[in-house]
């Protein structure tokens, strides 16, 4: 198929993870993907362009290598955890949760509507959490999540009569391939407490994961 009738989807995250699965099912339902992310490309396909991108920061790159392309589809499944009770928190790593997972979401979703509505058809997919919620120790993670799903719904309710969806979808724990020097099993403020003196005491440089007891 010519590249001016095969559908485009646009893929955060696309080097790991949930991202990565995403991008290679569609590229095998014959999709075109352009996949962003902050690491290297992990696909080689005829169909697959990538830009490396920290959507962190303004975008630039990703805006920019987006301007030309006709796109059909959206999925933002880029993002970070990072976690912390209240009276220990990083404000830093608060920004950086609301940066990937709120406003990239809101820059990419504002720069790809337009031509959306053009053709009179389009979909918007954003990957969110049950922990939007709220779960003691994920504050902040919890936050983002939640902004992103009232995004979601508000916007889905502007464009549904004119040919463009836009959903959320809040998957539970996910094998993503990540590797952790420690697990600690057991959530809570008791697991969450673990992992935090565990961390300090080896200087944040150990990656521990949390598995919830529900």
């Amino acid at each position: 198929m010519l590249n001016d009738v095969v559908p485009m989807v646009v893929v955060t995250g696309a080097s790991s993870g949930i991202g990565l699965a995403i991008a290679q099912h569609l590229l095998d339902a014959s999709y075109r993907v352009t996949g962003v992310d902050v690491a290297p490309a992990c696909i080689e396909h005829a169909h697959y362009r990538h830009v490396q991108d920290d959507l962190s920061g303004n975008g630039d790159e990703t805006l920019k290598s987006l301007e030309k392309l006709r796109v059909y589809g959206l999925v933002h499944a880029a993002g970070v955890l990072r976690v912390g009770p209240l009276g220990q928190l990083d404000l830093r790593a608060g920004e950086l949760m609301w940066r990937i997972h709120v406003q990239a979401a809101t820059m990419l979703a504002n720069a790809l509507l337009p031509q959306m509505l053009n053709s009179g058809q389009g979909r918007m997919v954003f990957i969110g959490s049950r922990v939007a919620a709220g779960l003691a120790g994920r504050g902040q993670y919890a936050a983002s999540k939640a902004a992103l799903l009232a995004m979601s719904k508000s916007w889905a309710a502007e464009v549904a009569s004119k040919g463009v969806t836009i959903n959320m979808i809040s998957p539970a724990a996910t094998d993503t391939g990540e590797t952790f020097d420690v697990v600690i099993v057991g959530g809570g403020l008791s697991g969450l407490s673990a992992a935090y003196h565990y961390a300090k005491a080896t200087g944040g440089s150990k990656r521990v994961l949390i598995l919830e007891n529900h």
